[in-house]
């Protein structure tokens, strides 16, 4: 199990480099400077001993609807179930911000991102084509009011 902790601004850049590392639409240095205080943004950092091991970000800035932009796991660190911990923080944060329902993006073709989010009840609403850098994207949609 992985310490699940807030982003501090220490480690900006540390967790933007591992976004990098994992996803082809990463957030910069400045732009997880920036969310560290806004309390509409959680975005988490998984931790073992002094390793970072992933992050996850969302927003939730209506209280209708909510964003999950970012869970990437360090690929030495996946299968452990370090993803479900930082997707279950997220969620935790957008119930608490009583969002109606969750939104997320996921490249088309990754089947184990995929899996997860259909494991937490996320269902597949739309495709968004070329958003990927040409590949299409998958929008999907946990409605927290069947929770």
């Amino acid at each position: 199990m992985a310490d699940i902790r807030l982003l501090e601004r220490a480690y900006c850049r540390e967790a933007s480099e591992l976004e990098k590392s994992c996803l082809s639409t990463a957030w910069s240095e400045e732009q997880l400077t920036e969310i560290t205080n806004d309390g509409n943004y959680c975005y988490v950092t998984a931790w073992e001993r002094d390793t970072l091991l992933g992050v996850g970000g969302a927003i939730c800035s209506s209280p209708d609807s909510a964003e999950i932009f970012t869970v990437a796991v360090s690929s030495e660190s996946r299968g452990r179930g370090i993803g479900g911990e930082i997707l279950s923080r997220l969620i935790g944060f957008c119930v608490s911000k009583e969002a109606e329902c969750i939104f997320l993006e996921v490249e088309e073709g990754n089947v184990s991102a995929i899996a997860l989010y259909s494991k937490f009840g996320f269902e597949n609403v739309g495709m968004r084509k070329g958003f990927y850098h040409g590949k299409n994207a998958i929008i999907m949609r946990l409605n927290l009011k069947q929770l």
